[in-house]
């Protein structure tokens, strides 16, 4: 029997439609390739993080300008467009690019988004708690979604351990223009209703080979609808802290929403690639009786 799920979603409407490719070997929604500009879209999130993160990079970290960061400029649906450049934060083996804006009218908001942008960015390593003197880990960014209110980047690569073993890492960061806050899943959708989403027979993947979505089919129950809820809970930026202001885990699942189509990531064994992207749309919603 079909599962039957009702979904009370509230989809944000947005104006840019973004584009993006699969790049992994088993199953990717996005690109891994970099890009200097990109169309973007963006999307919404609920600041129910009870703190944004406050970190200051340790004494070994720098950000630099990359050697393709000249800046350059994206035309966007509705005749916007985006200027930014590249830099990129290091620390030790670790090295994640990530744009920073420079063509909003509003000068106090960009610097707020950038600074925003930059901060998240080096709070992934301690957050990911992970020894970058050891480890490897490269990520590169591309602008996926900008609609003059919202901006949303996602961020993929590898991360490579000292014993040779390799993961492969997805993130996003949304943010809100006008106020220079982080957004997630929360602004797209309830993440109970989306965990009931993952289990129902009308799920679907992004981007992902028949051979992995047979087995993400077949592997999805062995988590049960509380333990999806908690992952979902837990997703996006801002990264939580605990009462002595460490960061407590880097979270599992990531999401985004363009054009009216939520996209949220699952953790699934490296098998699969790390990762899955689930794919909502308004008309999964009419399907569902």
């Amino acid at each position: 029997m079909k599962r039957k799920l009702i979904i009370p979603l509230v989809v944000l409407s947005v104006s840019a439609i973004f584009a993006t490719g699969c790049n992994n070997k088993k199953n990717k929604d996005l690109s891994s390739k970099h890009t200097e500009s990109s169309t973007v879209e963006s999307s919404a999130k609920s600041n129910t993080a009870s703190k944004q993160v406050q970190k200051t990079n340790p004494p070994e970290t720098t950000v630099k300008e990359t050697e393709t960061s000249k800046e350059t400029s994206s035309s966007v649906a509705g005749g916007r467009s985006l200027k930014a450049k590249n830099e990129t934060y290091t620390n030790a083996n670790a090295n994640i690019t990530y744009p920073a804006i420079s063509d909003l009218k509003d000068e106090k908001k960009q610097e707020m988004i950038n600074k925003l942008l930059a901060k998240n960015v080096s709070s992934v390593v301690e957050a990911m708690k992970i020894d970058p003197s050891t480890t490897k880990l490269d990520i590169t960014s591309k602008i996926i979604g900008y609609d003059g209110r919202r901006l949303s980047v996602v961020y993929q690569g590898t991360l490579k351990n000292s014993d040779g073993t390799t993961k492969n890492i997805f993130f996003t960061n949304n943010i809100d223009t006008t106020s220079g806050k982080d957004l997630g899943l929360a602004d797209f959708a309830d993440p109970k209703t989306m965990a009931g989403y993952i289990l129902s027979d009308d799920v679907k993947l992004s981007g992902a080979s028949e051979e992995v979505t047979k087995k993400f089919m077949e592997t999805r129950f062995q988590r049960t609808l509380e333990d999806y809820v908690a992952i979902l809970s837990d997703s996006d930026f801002p990264l939580r802290l605990d009462s002595e202001g460490n960061f407590i885990s880097f979270p599992q699942s990531f999401s985004y929403e363009n054009n009216g189509k939520i996209y949220f990531t699952i953790p699934v064994s490296h098998e699969l690639g790390d990762f899955v992207t689930i794919v909502y749309s308004p008309e999964d919603r009419k399907s569902v009786v």
